[in-house]
């Protein structure tokens, strides 16, 4: 994917932006490339391009989060799912509230990038 798309996906994550979550709006610039990080021309604001993305923060392998997400599709609890991936309950329980809060702004297609 090129620069000009990535930077037409992203926004600003400032809740005090006059641009906060209003995308296509040409406030986004390319802070670094290296690190994948853009910038707010307004508030001048920083954040990395996954940011808004499931697996921001994760410090679990993608494949338990993803392994964790169908489980809970399935109606697995919480405690089942844990046992299963071998991680602990109070992760799953975080996790399902990602699930649940993604949801709620609808991002019904769970997506985990590759890159």
């Amino acid at each position: 994917m090129n620069n000009y798309l990535k930077i037409r996906e992203q926004f600003c994550p400032n809740k005090f932006c006059e641009f906060f979550e209003k995308k296509f709006k040409g406030n986004v610039q390319i802070h670094s490339q290296k690190e994948r990080r853009f910038k707010c021309s307004f508030c001048k604001k920083t954040w990395v391009e996954h940011k808004h993305e499931l697996i921001f923060g994760l410090k679990s392998s993608k494949e338990k989060f993803e392994s964790a997400k169908k489980f809970f599709d399935l109606g697995l609890s919480i405690r089942q799912i844990a046992r299963r991936i071998k991680v602990s309950p109070g992760t799953v329980q975080r996790w399902k509230s990602k699930f649940e809060q993604a949801q709620k702004f609808q991002y019904n297609d769970f997506h985990v990038p590759t890159s």
